[in-house]
């Protein structure tokens, strides 16, 4: 099946981009937990502002993927600062002074978590939580050489093809999941939630894994149990149907709205132990909320 990238944009960002981009950021960021267009020094330039129009589109369901030419950490503080002037970025782990979190491969990790070579299968992060982070970029320093890793997303929208039964108990209060310690910046953790909101502008809180390993009311009788968990897989079904698939290449970054989309990995390539670790995977994310929400 041909994937639909009609909201996917690919853009190319010039090094004059980069290093405006990078110039406004301030030297120490790391003591800030909240970066906004407040703590730039300065203005961007004509040629920024048009670049930052576009990027807002984000809040809209657009996708972008850009491919950068400079180096790897003036790609981090340039996406910084577009960040910070499409909206407000987040320190969400309480020990960790950095914006930007890794993803690297951990070959005794879980095989479906973010760091393990299996297949992380569609979810959001963070999802328990009542503010989780609308925005999210993806930048890659090393791709998978072993041919694997590539990332997922699909539209939460599809839920609206679900037979009314499903989508019915999807919108029940009836969920629980486990609980990310140590986060800030995302609001109260949610001991129970519904899988779709009740209005069409709420966030769905949707992870593949629900159907897997989650813990439901204890006071569900098991055929009720067996009604939620098939609502849970034929959700996971058409988000698999409609899946892009991205493989971000070294100095591609993928950003888009955790509002619109569930997002994923393939599973690495065979033969991940012999990867010498200085050569394996390792992309690097970063977390943001856009202005008009």
């Amino acid at each position: 099946m041909k994937q639909d990238e009609s909201r996917l944009f690919r853009m190319s960002v010039g090094q004059n981009i980069v290093k405006e981009l990078s110039k406004l950021l301030p030297t120490e960021i790391n003591t800030h937990r909240i970066i906004d267009h407040n703590d730039l020094m300065g203005t961007p330039t004509k040629d920024c502002q048009v670049f930052i129009n576009k990027l807002n589109e984000v809040s809209e369901g657009k996708i972008f993927l850009l491919t950068f030419e400079s180096e790897m950490e003036e790609i981090k503080r340039a996406l910084i600062s577009l960040m910070a002037l499409i909206g407000m970025v987040l320190q969400v782990e309480k020990r960790d002074n950095s914006f930007w979190y890794s993803l690297g491969v951990d070959l005794m990790a879980d095989p479906n978590a973010g760091n393990g070579i299996g297949e992380n299968p569609f979810h959001i992060d963070m999802l328990t939580f009542s503010h989780f982070p609308l925005g999210m970029t993806i930048l890659c320093e090393r791709p998978d050489s072993k041919n694997g890793g590539s990332t997922l997303l699909s539209d939460l929208g599809v839920h609206s093809k679900l037979p009314q039964k499903y989508a019915d108990v999807l919108r029940k209060k009836r969920f629980t999941y486990w609980k990310d310690e140590g986060l800030e910046q995302v609001g109260q953790h949610l001991t129970t939630f519904s899988i779709l909101p009740a209005r069409e502008s709420s966030r769905v809180r949707f992870t593949s894994k629900l159907s897997k390993w989650f813990n439901l009311h204890p006071n569900l009788k098991l055929n009720q149990r067996e009604v939620l968990i098939h609502a849970i897989m034929q959700y996971e079904t058409l988000l698999k149907r409609n899946q892009i698939i991205i493989s971000l290449e070294s100095s591609q970054a993928l950003i888009f709205s955790q509002l619109h989309y569930a997002h994923g990995r393939t599973a690495l390539g065979e033969g991940q132990i012999e990867v010498n670790p200085s050569l394996s995977r390792q992309l690097w994310r970063a977390y943001f909320n856009y202005a008009n929400i």
